[in-house]
């Protein structure tokens, strides 16, 4: 950076210039950020974090004291005229002092290059369209880059005193009642006995088909583990495995004591394991499509077509029957005029806990195709995707689909049961569990950010199957 030292001496204070209210969200974000990262920052949502000064001239702040002027690019910044008025002063005084790189842009949403005002368009941008925490990496990056000073007053103390001052949580905590759902759902049925069967010639083959025994098995050395009997395991038609002799426990005493070559918390993890199991065969079983997730986690999804116009009829929270989408395509027409077609497809992961009370965390995923059932390879570009797809999806939106789901493998009883043994069925309940508040937090309003990583023009027209 050069300009003159006089200027240099005394410009410390990084200011955030943005759409009030259009990009309040974003700019107290990104204010308090910097902040935590030691940096003098001046916001008009803020004013000056961790200073006592109190200024109002903004165009005497932009002239005098700001070393670097922070643009939050967007739709509605772009053109407004209090920003594009900030924009002129500090145009104005980069050129008079001779400041290099002084207007940093942060493009945080779908404006075009093409749009992009004048007086921005020829500055390099740092994208936030993509991720808010990559975006400020990068921008770190560059302000340690140029030298841009940071100050002992700020820092995260300075951040939390400023926020407990002027937290909105005393606004917007109200005390009143409210409930909470979950994605807690409870297991029922799960008080059996476990089975320890030794096998007669040692340790199976790890290239043993284990999944296509009748039941969820765990091999621990030369055992097997089940909530199935000897008898039940040695089905003609499936994989033969010849047991010496069996053993059983009660699952409370297994889990609580664990047995002589295995302790309590490798048992509760047996158990885990015999459940997530017990889960994935159901899924088959039902016929979705299984993905593989990071962490050798899995998630199942519908394939096109498999329920009628890829929608479920279920009872939503308010007690009124609603219908929802699980599967759904969009068309995309590049600038050559070429056309696109992806299908996007609502999927559950399942992940089985016994404590604090035996439960099935369920997690909602989308995962994309091209024909409308084999998911893409492509993890990098099922993130874009699923950034593309989701970023107007609340969480009503997630919550439904994924309470459509459940209610679309529930029986006639009300539960998912799952196969554990020639007797033990694990009831999975289709009501998830739900925890009450004494208090409500009531969120100040906000504009949500689209996010967007594809090259413009980004045209996709949504339709369901």
């Amino acid at each position: 950076m050069s300009s003159d030292s006089e200027s240099i001496a005394i410009r410390d204070v990084v200011f955030i210039s943005h759409a009030n209210p259009e990009d309040n969200e974003f700019a107290l974000w990104i204010s308090t950020q910097l902040a935590l990262h030691g940096y003098k920052v001046w916001c008009d949502l803020t004013q000056l974090i961790g200073g006592e000064t109190f200024w109002t001239d903004i165009q005497q702040i932009i002239q005098l004291h700001c070393v670097k002027f922070i643009f939050v690019l967007s739709r509605n910044s772009n053109y407004k005229n209090g920003t594009l008025n900030e924009i002129a002063v500090a145009t104005s005084t980069a050129s008079i002092h001779r400041l290099d790189d002084f207007i940093i842009p942060l493009h945080i949403d779908d404006l075009p290059h093409s749009e992009t005002y004048v007086e921005i368009k020829r500055l390099n941008a740092i994208p936030f369209e993509n991720g808010w925490a990559t975006g400020l990496a990068k921008l770190i990056e560059k302000l340690e880059k140029d030298g841009v000073p940071h100050d002992s007053s700020c820092g995260p103390s300075t951040v939390a005193s400023w926020w407990r001052n002027h937290s909105p949580a005393n606004r917007f905590i109200i005390t009143q009642p409210q409930h909470h759902l979950s994605n807690w759902f409870p297991i029922e049925n799960l008080t059996s006995d476990i089975y320890f069967h030794k096998l007669t010639n040692g340790p199976l083959n790890r290239d043993f088909p284990l999944y296509n025994l009748p039941y969820p098995v765990s091999v621990y050395r030369n055992m097997l583990i089940s909530f199935a009997s000897a008898d039940g395991l040695c089905c003609p038609s499936g994989p033969r495995i010849k047991i010496d002799h069996s053993k059983t426990m009660s699952l409370k005493e297994f889990l609580s004591k664990g047995i002589d070559i295995m302790d309590a918390r490798h048992a509760s993890n047996t158990i885990i394991y015999l459940l997530r199991v017990g889960w994935e065969r159901e899924m088959r079983k039902r016929q979705l499509i299984r993905y593989q997730l990071a962490k050798g986690a899995k998630c199942y999804f519908f394939r096109d077509k498999q329920l009628d116009k890829n929608k479920i009829t279920f009872v939503g929270t308010d007690g009124k029957t609603k219908r929802r989408a699980v599967v759904g395509v969009k068309n995309r027409t590049d600038i050559d005029g070429s056309k696109t077609t992806r299908f996007w497809h609502f999927g559950i992961e399942a992940r089985p806990q016994l404590v604090p009370l035996p439960t099935f965390r369920i997690k909602p995923h989308v995962v994309f195709s091209d024909d409308g059932a084999k998911a893409w390879d492509n993890k990098d570009k099922q993130h874009r995707a699923r950034r593309q797809q989701c970023w107007d999806w609340w969480n009503d939106d997630w919550r439904d689909r994924l309470l459509a789901v459940i209610s679309w493998l529930t029986n006639e009883n009300g539960s998912i049961d799952l196969a554990l043994g020639e007797f033990v069925t694990a009831q999975v309940d289709n009501r998830p569990v739900d925890f009450y508040s004494q208090v409500r937090y009531e969120p100040p309003e906000s504009t949500p950010i689209e996010y967007s990583d594809e090259p413009y023009p980004n045209e996709w027209d949504e339709e369901d199957v």
